[in-house]
């Protein structure tokens, strides 16, 4: 029986709604509980000390009165963060069920600028509805930094593929973690990388207050307190005059001085920077309490579980920041400034943290970012039980043998819902060969060139496709699908091609031990036919010369039908069907692949359509 993950993700925001809208319900009874507890605590005052209560009996009620205030406080904070828990975990499981859906208006655009990319705009990698929406259950960064590597730029080895498919497998099977994760990411917000960067440039510096000659300095800030209060007080008890104090407090206040800007500079770079780490810290957390079994998994959870262990080291971050952040504690801290030195312990205790785990911290976010990345492709997986993790094989590097070939069944376009989509098998190459797709307006072409340069990009980052079953070598892609003319750089629709094309051709004689894959749609449209038919000749024997595999659409079906090409090129074609009845001409499509050139067009029928 196949899974349903619409339905799962319905049960769980279902749950979620529940458990949100039982905590919010406690959450009122305990404000209005805590309220009262707070009013007898001030009627109980009032009695004893304005009414002529009993003192003992009357102190003992509004001591215990103000104690079941204070638990009904923690309390009601805590039933108010389950409520935010679980709402943010509804959001999570109705997003899924938007996913599985493909319901695009329930996502948030993602700007991610690539600028010129072999395939990125072509392929709908980045944008409205496209895979990084399908994928973006991450936080800004790290998770987003490493997704979007995975889907630019090609793993490249074929057992790093086979690596993450075993990761993304077993995560695929711990949904409750990754809506966790999916949570957790959400509500770190758009953290920029800038913070990140000055946060692990002070964490891998060396520390100085603890160091060298100034740990004189912390030693004296550390003594000099102690010794002001021991001579307060043996001057309260009449021992000593209270000028000694006195005199030991100004030193310390110089102390302070002359220190104070280096001091305060310290404390601005570590805590102003750390807020990602700190938001980041329940991720990582929650990752370091469990047990993984993929290879890469346990490789990834031992680098942030080595040393001290990321969750330990972080919750010592988080108390030497609470000690920074009591500079902003008004009149407070300014008597714990002048009195105890206190930048000198906040100061100090940061550098203790950093000489224990400031080397490793940025590494724990490369880790994270690369389990977010995993449990990204693993919900993809979750989410359509129905598509296969393809084989990634290295390349033959003997071109002639024929064995570079991308074979796939029932391969269908990812970013459409299931009910739409139409699944064909297709056979790409092996080098030097060319798949040309013909067919009619409408009937599919430019759909099956995304459908299969998609399905690649996935196959590459280590993602499951969208088919039964698909076999490749690791390849370097690039396309022309989309190209416009551009006014700003004074390009016409035909030179934009040109420059395109000259890209990819180029590209194909730059060797790498990887086959050069193209798709190009519509080659060279932008010219008259008897241009385009000598000009896309000459175009694909380059690549056929550079030992490339592509597929080409076009309406030309002469393009290949003589000649050098014609040896090397394979024809496929879609059809379409022209019914005619009272209400005049329709014409339908079934977008199946079918062997051979194709044997009709539908120019004339469709001018006979708009009544032309």
């Amino acid at each position: 029986m196949t899974r349903d993950p619409a339905a799962e993700y319905r049960v769980l925001a279902e749950r979620h709604a529940r458990e949100r809208d039982a905590a919010k319900r406690e959450a009122s009874r305990l404000s209005n509980a805590r309220l009262v507890a707070f009013v007898a605590t001030g009627l109980l005052v009032l009695w004893v000390a304005f009414a002529g209560g009993p003192r003992l009996f009357g102190g003992i009620a509004a001591t215990v009165a103000f104690v079941v205030f204070v638990v009904l406080v923690r309390l009601h904070g805590i039933a108010r963060n389950r409520a935010l828990w679980h709402s943010r975990l509804f959001d999570v499981a109705r997003l899924g069920e938007a996913r599985v859906a493909r319901d695009w208006s329930a996502f948030a655009e993602r700007q991610v600028s690539v600028g010129v990319h072999p395939f990125a705009s072509d392929l709908d990698v980045f944008g409205h509805a496209s895979l990084f929406t399908l994928l973006d259950t991450v936080t800004a960064f790290p998770g987003r930094e490493t997704l979007t590597g995975w889907l630019l730029e090609p793993a490249r080895a074929s057992t790093v593929i086979a690596d993450r498919q075993a990761a993304v497998r077993e995560l695929s099977e711990l949904l409750e973690l990754r809506q966790a994760l999916h949570a957790y990411a959400r509500s770190a917000g758009a953290l920029q990388h800038e913070a990140f960067d000055k946060f692990f440039a002070w964490a891998e510096s060396s520390p100085w207050l603890l160091t060298g000659r100034h740990r004189i300095a912390y030693w004296l800030a550390t003594v000099v307190p102690l010794l002001t209060l021991g001579l307060f007080g043996m001057a309260l008890a009449g021992l000593v005059s209270g000028r000694a104090s006195l005199l030991s407090f100004v030193v310390g206040l110089l102390l302070l001085a002359r220190f104070r800007p280096r001091l305060a500079a310290t404390l601005d770079t570590a805590a102003s920077n750390a807020i990602g780490l700190r938001q980041h810290a329940p991720m990582l957390t929650l990752l370091e309490a469990r047990s993984f079994s993929a290879p890469l998994l346990t490789m990834l959870h031992a680098r942030i579980s080595g040393h001290t262990g990321a969750s330990e080291s972080l919750r010592a971050l988080d108390s030497a920041l609470g000690m920074a952040e009591a500079r902003h504690g008004g009149l407070g801290y300014v008597i714990l400034a002048s009195l105890l030195l206190w930048d000198f312990q906040a100061v100090a205790a940061l550098e203790r943290w950093q000489r224990r785990a400031g080397q490793h911290a940025r590494d724990w976010l490369v880790v994270l970012g690369e389990l977010e990345a995993l449990a990204a492709l693993a919900t993809l997986a979750f989410d359509n039980p129905e598509w296969s993790f393809p084989d990634v094989q290295e390349p033959d590097v003997d071109r002639s043998s024929g064995s570079n070939i991308i074979e796939a069944r029932s391969l269908a376009h990812p970013l459409l819902p299931t009910q739409a989509r139409v699944s064909n098998d297709i056979v790409v190459g092996p080098t030097g060969t060319i798949l040309l797709v013909t067919g009619s307006n409408m009937s599919g072409k430019s759909t099956l060139l995304r459908a299969i340069g998609a399905n690649i990009v996935l196959a590459q980052a280590g993602a499951p496709v969208c088919a039964t079953s698909m076999r490749l070598p690791l390849v370097r892609m690039w396309t022309s699908i989309r190209i416009q003319d551009s006014l700003e750089r004074g390009l016409s629709l035909f030179m934009a091609e040109l420059e395109r094309v000259r890209d990819i051709v180029v590209a194909s004689r730059e060797s790498d031990g990887r086959p050069f894959l193209y798709l190009l749609d519509e080659i060279l449209h932008g010219t008259n036919t008897a241009e385009r038919q000598i000009a896309g000749r000459r175009v694909l024997a380059h690549l056929t010369t550079a030992g490339a595999m592509g597929v080409v659409t076009t309406h030309d079906l002469a393009l290949a039908a003589t000649g050098e090409l014609s040896g090397v090129t394979r024809h496929v074609h879609f059809e379409e069907t022209f019914v005619e009845d009272a209400s005049g001409m329709r014409m339908t499509f079934d977008y199946r692949l079918r062997p051979g050139p194709a044997t009709s067009a539908n120019a004339v029928k469709l001018l006979r359509m708009v009544g032309l």
